[in-house]
């Protein structure tokens, strides 16, 4: 959450975006990290920078789920 504005930051739109996308499908890997950038409107790269590789996405991802 970002603190000044109250708006998810990008690190939680993009775990939010890919909950999203993967509830679709069984098979994770077939959601590609464009169409999570796509949906969580960030760069690819961005991705990359906060989890460094889609296992790591998915890691966190995952750990959201079991927290909630």
């Amino acid at each position: 959450m970002n603190k000044k504005s109250g708006k998810p930051g990008k690190r939680e739109r993009i775990i939010s975006a890919a909950v999203s996308l993967f509830s679709h499908t069984h098979y994770v890997k077939r959601v590609s990290l464009e169409a999570v950038a796509a949906e969580a409107h960030v760069s690819p790269t961005t991705i990359y920078n906060n989890f460094g590789d889609r296992d790591s996405l998915i890691y966190e991802v995952v750990k959201n789920l079991t927290r909630s």
